[in-house]
């Protein structure tokens, strides 16, 4: 879940640049939208935000489970139209309940047509993208995500907890985290990645390490190193 509490948390700094110093409060309401289907991550994440759980839009979806695009489509011009600025619009690659995919490619061209982050919860079935021209037919669309969470401790077979979100541009994760106190020391030309500055967290473990030594393993295996 803390994967996509950093997407939206990144999402807010991106479509309201004044939200580190103003807060939310002195603007118009924002919206988030995602199917009936999502996960319950979702009620945390807003909760958490600080948007309320008012803020989310319960799309429906089709006979097979999948958000109906032209709902969303109507509900963010509502929205627009009663001074509610869309902010995020959640598409699942692979629902919990059933697997479905949502049309991907279709609610990206949405959200860039209005301005909105797309993100796409890939915790279940993102990594099936590898299968190439197998692949379901709108899951290669999380490439047009301007973020991707997906958790390594499902199809990836890492130990629980392991989760992962990917961003289209860090300098989002910048905008939304970053801070330079004077105690941190002033930053160096040959300086590397500081993580602190990507999520919320200043202090963190080395969660990364298992999912990585199970990625080195099969390829261990294949070269005989």
């Amino acid at each position: 879940h803390a994967g996509h509490l950093v997407a939206l948390l990144a999402a807010r700094r991106a479509v309201r640049p004044a939200v580190r110093e103003q807060g939310l409060r002195a603007a118009a309401p924002l919206a988030v939208y995602a199917s009936t289907q999502t996960h319950a991550w979702l009620h945390k994440a807003v909760d958490i935000a600080g948007l309320g759980l008012q803020a989310v839009r319960w799309i429906p979806t089709d006979a097979e489970q999948r958000l109906d695009v032209g709902a969303l489509a109507a509900s963010i011009e509502a929205d627009l139209a009663a001074g509610v600025q869309p902010l995020m619009a959640v598409g699942t690659a692979g629902t919990v309940s059933t697997g479905a995919i949502d049309p991907l490619p279709a609610m990206a061209a949405l959200c860039s047509r209005h301005g909105l982050w797309f993100h796409v919860d890939g915790a279940y079935g993102a990594p099936a993208a590898c299968l190439g021209e197998d692949a379901p037919a709108d899951l290669p669309g999380l490439r047009e995500a301007d973020s991707l969470a997906l958790d390594p401790h499902k199809w990836l077979y890492a130990p629980i907890e392991a989760g992962c979100v990917l961003v289209r541009d860090p300098r989002h994760l910048l905008d939304a985290f970053s801070q330079r106190p004077p105690y941190y020391g002033a930053p160096r030309v040959d300086e590397g990645l500081n993580f602190h500055e990507l999520g919320p967290q200043n202090t963190r473990g080395f969660r990364a390490l298992k999912v990585w030594l199970a990625l080195r393993m099969p390829a261990a295996t294949a070269t005989g190193r």
